[in-house]
C-alpha cells in the first residue's frame, strides 16, 4: 500500500508555493449516507455552510466526474462547539460509485486518528505518489454516536488534467 500521512497546518497555500495545483472538487456532485443537510454544502466554497450526517460511521462522497491523480485533500471541519465530532476520519479514493458506506476496497489517502481541536485549522491529507480515482470519500471509522459536519472539502491535483 502506498504511504499516506496527515498533518494539520494553517497555511496550505504557502506550503505548496510554486506547485501547479488545481482544485477539482468545487461544485461537483456530492452524496451522503442519509443526511440532515445537503451534501453539496461541503464543497460549495462557502466555509459558513456545512454538511452534517450521522450518527454511526457517517460518510460524504464527491464525484469528480473523471479519474484524477489526487495528491492533496484539504478539509475544514465545522467550527465551534461541534468541531470535536471530526474524529478518526478516513479519506479514500476509488474508481466506482458506492452507496453502502463500505469504502474499504478504495485506496487510503490518509487517516485523521484523533479528535479535532477546532481553531479554524484545516486538516490536510497528502499522498506523495498520488492516488487515482473518480470518487473521494470522507468517513468516520469509529462507533462514536454523533453526527459529523464538514464545512469545506477541497481536492487538489497537479496540472488538473483527468487521467
Amino acid at each position: 500500500m502506498e504511504s499516506t500521512n496527515v498533518y494539520v497546518e494553517t497555511d496550505f497555500a504557502a506550503s505548496r508555493a510554486g506547485a501547479s495545483l488545481k482544485e477539482v472538487s468545487r461544485g461537483k456532485p456530492a452524496y451522503p449516507a442519509g443526511s440532515m443537510s445537503l451534501a453539496a454544502l461541503a464543497n460549495d466554497d462557502d466555509v459558513a455552510s456545512y454538511w452534517e450526517n450521522g450518527p454511526l460511521r457517517p460518510w460524504w462522497m464527491v464525484d469528480l466526474g473523471a479519474n484524477y491523480l489526487i495528491h492533496f485533500v484539504d478539509i475544514l471541519p465545522r467550527q465551534g462547539y461541534y468541531s470535536f465530532r471530526f474524529q478518526e476520519m478516513e479519506v479514500r479514493v476509488g474508481p466506482e460509485w458506492k452507496d453502502d458506506g463500505d469504502f474499504s476496497t478504495w485506496e487510503l489517502i490518509g487517516l485523521y486518528p484523533g479528535v479535532y481541536q477546532g481553531g479554524n485549522v484545516r486538516v490536510h491529507f497528502n499522498s506523495s505518489q498520488g492516488v487515482c480515482g473518480r470518487f473521494l470519500s470522507v468517513q468516520r471509522i469509529n462507533d462514536y454516536q454523533d453526527a459529523v459536519a464538514l464545512s469545506d472539502v477541497k481536492v487538489y491535483v497537479y496540472g488538473g488534467n483527468p487521467q
